[in-house]
């Protein structure tokens, strides 16, 4: 063979290469665009969050000029910026809140500084009612709002801003003049105060001065009714390395578990959605999972209402990120026998042991060609959910995914859940789930790790109740050591206090603005079910008047839900450019606290009708 034939060889082997390089590049097209995003430099762009300009500008009286600063409210869905200025209509000289028996309550108040203030410190006294009844101001916390250099999207890795994130515990702390510092004034009455207005002071103090503004409580005396919604965050990995590391570490996760089982419940979420440990463990001839021991005793601790659900994904060698943990390591035999000795064993334990179930999913958002290598079928991860929750569901195990509506279908006959996400998130589910005897479920991620207001305590509460939607499970939980908010750039403040990278000076997780109003949510909707029980009973066996106010009841629900659309993507409640919190639909600040106000009313209607029945 002569050069010019070695030459031309050499050339049809480079083309084929080429050919079968482009092949794969097509088919693989969108993960190389993934790649191509992650791996370029992209020009950063930091915009300003401001509020919107005023009407006129705002002048201060004597009385904030003698004290130097001027105290205003602002729903806790409106965010507050650093060069925030008050509007004279917010500025009242009473902060007015209505709770039930065992809820939270925040309310939103900033110091605007007229000149520099030294040391501003904010406190609350005792709360009394004219019977005697006390409510102590240890069950009120005052936090102050934080501000970070954030991305604003994941799918806007360019974009960037300085945005309230955290909400610690308020210290004594300067406030330059011009500038704003917000804080929020939660209200937590206990299960068993008497009902009444409670009322104290709110106190302002820096080393130049001070003011008191009045604080009214209206305690109804009802705890409100739990949603039959799974609410939690999913992929919890609080307690995946328990079994591998040792005994006084170990310690401190336990400890961490603890304070962060008990935060999730105090926040509104009636289930825990974890994420396995690597260890697998037999004992007495069963499975002995160290992770889930623990968290069986902290769900009875702390009384979850809901299935658990347990993704036991780096045990199967399932997880959807090949950095940690290979799928290609999967044994069907040995795998798949794990699967079922975990499904029969926990599932008989959790029923012995009362608690109220659990949901296993053994394989993460088998979407096609995500979190494989490129030289797989792309359908691979698909056929490991399949196969294993197949498996479960034989055992006995209730089983579920978080899926799209395309990859549900891979285990959709085995499946009792369907956690689908935001963004794929089509109305026809609806009655695809009903028809496929399934629990239908949403991940909006956002809700918990963006930077939203409205949107987070919309869809917690509004939505899906509205629809009739049965889980909403965002990933993840953002108080924990290696989820905790960044100041990104060190644009803006960042943590004041924190301990081992989640806890603040109370020993207690550093709230984000987005789990606190997660838990607005989740109370809007506790309102809404109760009402429309007490409707019921009402209704049942009552008067003509009981009947009538049972109407006015259905009549008011029947509104709020008119109200809601059925296209979870049709709600963004942000400016499309840049990203900041917005009001969407006529659903603004006010319109929430009107909802909430009408049924604490419809509420007290209603238990007056029983109480006058009872009598």
């Amino acid at each position: 063979m002569n050069f010019s034939h070695h030459r031309a060889l050499w050339v049809m082997v480079l083309a084929a290469v080429v050919a079968a390089g482009g092949v794969i590049l097509w088919r693989e097209r969108r993960t190389a665009l993934r790649w191509y995003r992650r791996v370029q430099l992209p020009r950063t762009t930091w915009i300003a969050w401001h509020d919107p300009e005023p009407v006129q500008p705002f002048r201060a009286n004597a009385d904030e000029e003698r004290s130097g600063f001027v105290a205003f409210q602002r729903p806790t869905l409106e965010p507050v910026y650093e060069r925030s200025v008050p509007r004279r209509e917010n500025v009242d000289s009473t902060l007015s809140l209505q709770v039930t028996r065992d809820e939270y309550e925040p309310v939103q108040v900033a110091v605007h500084a007229l000149r520099s203030l030294s040391k501003m410190e904010v406190g609350v006294s005792d709360l009394r009612d004219d019977d005697g009844h006390v409510l102590p101001a240890s069950q009120v916390v005052v936090r102050m709002v934080r501000y970070y250099g954030a991305q604003l999207a994941q799918e806007r890795p360019d974009l960037f801003a300085v945005v309230p994130k955290t909400l610690e515990v308020a210290a004594p702390i300067d406030i330059a003049e011009g500038h704003t510092r917000p804080y929020w004034i939660t209200v937590h009455v206990p299960a068993d105060q008497p009902g009444g207005h409670y009322r104290g002071t709110a106190t302002f103090q820096h080393g130049g001065g001070g003011a008191e503004i009045s604080l009214s409580v209206e305690v109804i005396p009802i705890t409100l009714d739990e949603p039959d919604i799974l609410y939690g965050t999913a992929s919890l990995n609080t307690l995946r390395a328990i079994a591998q590391v040792r005994p006084a570490r170990a310690a401190t996760i336990a400890q961490h578990a603890d304070i962060i089982f008990r935060d999730q419940r105090a926040h509104g979420m009636s289930s825990v959605s974890l994420w396995s440990g690597k260890a697998y463990e037999e004992r007495d001839g069963h499975p002995y999972l160290q992770d889930l021991e623990l968290a069986m005793r902290l769900y009875h601790r702390y009384d979850f209402m809901q299935p658990m659900i347990y993704a036991p994904v780096n045990l199967l060698k399932t997880n959807k990120l090949d950095r940690a943990e290979n799928y290609r390591r999967y044994d069907a035999v040995r795998h798949g026998s794990m699967a079922r000795a975990i499904a029969t064993y926990y599932t008989q334990r959790f029923r012995e042991e009362r608690l109220p179930g659990i949901v296993f999913i053994p394989v993460e958002e088998p979407s096609l060609r995500t979190g494989i290598s490129w030289s797989d079928a792309p359908d691979t991860r698909q056929r490991l959910a399949r196969d294993l929750t197949h498996a479960m569901k034989e055992a006995g195990a209730a089983t579920g995914l978080t899926c799209t509506p395309e990859s549900v279908r891979a285990a959709m006959g085995d499946l009792d859940l369907w956690i689908v996400a935001y963004r794929k998130f089509d109305p026809t589910l609806y009655a695809m789930a009903e028809q496929a005897h399934a629990k239908l479920g949403i991940y909006a991620n956002t809700t918990m790790m963006g930077n939203g207001t409205y949107f987070t305590r919309f869809l917690f509460g509004y939505f899906v109740w509205a629809n009739h939607v049965q889980a909403m499970l965002p990933w993840t939980y953002p108080m924990q050591p290696k989820r905790f908010p960044q100041n990104l750039g060190g644009r803006g403040e960042g943590a004041l206090h924190v301990k081992d990278g989640f806890l603040g000076v109370d020993g207690q997780p550093i709230p984000t603005v987005q789990w606190e109003l997660s838990r607005e949510g989740i109370d809007d909707a506790k309102y809404l079910v109760t009402i429309d029980r007490l409707a019921r009973e009402a209704r049942a066996d009552g008067t003509v008047e009981d009947v009538a106010a049972a109407a006015a009841a259905d009549a008011w629900l029947a509104s709020v839900r008119a109200a809601v659309e059925k296209d979870v993507r049709h709600y963004t409640f942000a400016d499309p450019d840049t990203l900041q919190p917005m009001p969407q639909d006529g659903w603004t600040a006010e319109r929430f606290e009107q909802l909430h106000d009408e049924a604490g009313l419809m509420l007290q209607r209603l238990l007056a009708i029983m109480r006058h029945r009872v009598n």
